[in-house]
């Protein structure tokens, strides 16, 4: 097994089987272990010192709002506009 990580420890990849990730400005680790949530998520965490910890600068992603969302919202502003006599 091996995780691919950046100058700051980031974990960036993993992979179970293969040969490599091909060239990349990252450095590939050997490790014994892949955590489940490590898996799901790799840049949450770091590897440090041959540990696992989480990630102090990760910031979960924006989520994207869903055409139906904007549309769901955009009829709840207009009924507040219309209840409101605006």
């Amino acid at each position: 097994m091996k995780i691919l990580i950046d100058e700051n420890g980031v974990v960036r990849a993993w992979q179970v089987v293969g040969s490599g990730f091909g060239e990349t400005n990252y450095t590939t680790v050997r490790v014994d272990k892949i955590p489940e949530e490590v898996r799901e998520n790799p840049r949450k965490y770091c590897y440090i010192e041959g540990e696992y910890v989480d990630n102090p600068d990760y910031a979960e992603p924006a989520k994207q709002l869903s055409e139906l969302d904007k549309l769901a919202l955009a009829v709840a502003e207009l009924a507040e506009i219309i209840a409101g006599g605006v």
